[in-house]
């Protein structure tokens, strides 16, 4: 896919934002050109009119204005950087339905949003409009971790699931691939591919206890059937020395420890329709994975 025009979603309550040297190096790499975009509403502000429709609107152009005035020393930026950039805010809420139908107007084909650390905790704060873009974007979701600065060199790691029941998925392995190829030929990055198995889910233990009655040998052949499963994947779509890995477990515990141990930088991962509703299935697995992770996100549909 091509990545023409990147929507930047900036964040009101920053002054320094490291999102912004972020795009800076994604919109240089893909040679794109960025919005910085704002949806503004102050609750405050509305109540302080409740019957001069005319001094409202004048006082939301002023607040609008003066984040514009912001956001145009931040396009500045870009500018003396070679990145093409122009800004847009707006008098809108929810903030995810204002970014979505931005990105519908300016034909965006990537739209960045920064993601928040909670140290205490120490994980990723993906917020309800997070999740709202995850389930209903049509476009790759590009989450930027504020905390995790990029050395001179990346590491990227794509997430995949050859052998998923799951109805969408065996197109959407192809597109995460070759996502994940371009980004890492446009910056400069290492390719690596994860993938994880369970032969049987943990909650299903005791029940299967009584089907399998030679589990070692169930175990090697789902095994077997991931591994070859993968392999015909990787062979259309990645060259032969890309590091994998492949093991055994659940994937939400898989994705964040791999993550972490391997110092990766970026992970592109995929998220679904489910039977044909216009939702996504976000479930525990899901978020347990994203808000774990210690790195960019890249979401594709």
């Amino acid at each position: 896919m091509d990545i023409n025009t990147i929507l930047v979603v900036m964040d009101p309550t920053k002054t320094e934002q490291a999102i912004v040297g972020r795009c800076m190096n994604i919109a240089k790499a893909f040679d794109a050109r960025v919005e910085l975009f704002e949806a503004e509403f102050r609750t405050a502000l509305e109540s302080s009119y409740p019957f001069d429709t005319h001094a409202l609107q004048q006082a939301r152009e002023a607040y609008l204005s003066k984040r514009r005035r912001v956001l145009e020393e931040v396009a500045a930026q870009f500018a003396s950087g070679g990145v093409q950039a122009s800004v847009h805010v707006c008098w809108e809420r929810p903030l995810y339905s204002a970014i979505l139908e931005r990105a519908g107007e300016i034909d965006a084909d990537l739209i960045v949003k920064a993601t928040h650390h909670h140290s205490l905790l120490n994980r990723a704060l993906f917020t309800n409009t997070d999740w709202h873009l995850i389930r209903e974007a049509d476009v790759p979701l590009w989450f930027v971790r504020e905390e995790h600065e990029w050395g001179s060199h990346l590491e990227l790691m794509a997430a995949v699931d050859p052998l998923s029941f799951s109805e969408g998925v065996e197109k959407l392995n192809p597109k995460i691939l070759t996502l994940a190829h371009q980004i890492s030929s446009n910056l400069p990055s290492t390719l690596s591919v994860g993938h994880a198995y369970e032969p049987i889910p943990t909650g299903m233990l005791l029940e299967f206890d009584t089907v399998v009655s030679d589990y070692e040998s169930y175990r090697d052949q789902v095994q077997a059937e991931h591994q070859q499963a993968l392999d015909r994947l990787l062979e259309e779509y990645v060259e032969p020395t890309t590091q994998v890995y492949f093991e055994e477990g659940a994937p939400d515990r898989f994705l964040p420890d791999c993550v972490n141990r391997e110092g990766i930088d970026i992970l592109v991962m995929g998220a679904v329709s489910r039977d044909g509703f216009d939702r996504l299935f976000i479930g525990s697995t899901a978020e347990r994975v994203l808000e774990h992770i210690q790195c960019d996100v890249v979401v594709v549909k």
